[in-house]
């Protein structure tokens, strides 16, 4: 396996200092420094919600993959931006950001727009905090809530997705 990542920020000097043998890119969110089809497999954790545009984000990954290639994807639905606040002003934690989150089904049809076909959507994460009982009994509700508007409240949203 040959994995190459790719970091937005200035963060990527610190990351080649601290991993100097791992092939670590810098790019932007919608160019992408990789030739057309030359991967098989992209995976992009947390970062459609701070896309300008997730149109032009997903048609570059688009671009990226092979044809057959597969993403994973993953982001917060709409529904969670009330617990964004709650961890920010509450807790302490720091912002994301400039964000925008997506319902799923909005993030779906990115999806297909950008000539995909999605394979799985799965939510999880339904308690993310609390006592240990509780957030074992959210992923107990977990697979129970998966095709309805339930699985909007849980946390992270994925999405696995094969390029047309």
């Amino acid at each position: 396996i040959r994995l190459v990542q790719m970091e937005l920020s200035e963060l990527v000097t610190l990351a080649r200092k601290k991993y100097p043998d791992e092939s670590i890119l810098q790019g932007s969110l919608h160019f992408f420094p990789f030739k057309s089809e030359c991967f098989d497999w992209v995976f992009t954790l947390e970062t459609l919600e701070h896309c300008p545009s997730p149109r032009a984000f997903l048609y570059e990954i688009n671009r990226v993959l092979k044809p057959g290639g597969l993403m994973v994807l993953s982001c917060p639905p709409f529904m969670t931006e009330p617990l964004a606040w709650v961890a920010r002003y509450v807790f302490g934690f720091h912002g994301e950001g400039p964000h925008r989150f997506l319902s799923s089904n909005k993030v779906k049809g990115i999806i297909k727009e950008a000539g995909f076909t999605l394979l799985d959507h799965k939510s999880t994460v339904l308690i993310p905090c609390g006592p240990d009982s509780m957030q074992k009994f959210g992923q107990i509700l977990e697979p129970y809530i998966q095709r309805n508007p339930l699985g909007e409240l849980c946390i992270r949203q994925f999405f696995y997705a094969r390029k047309e």
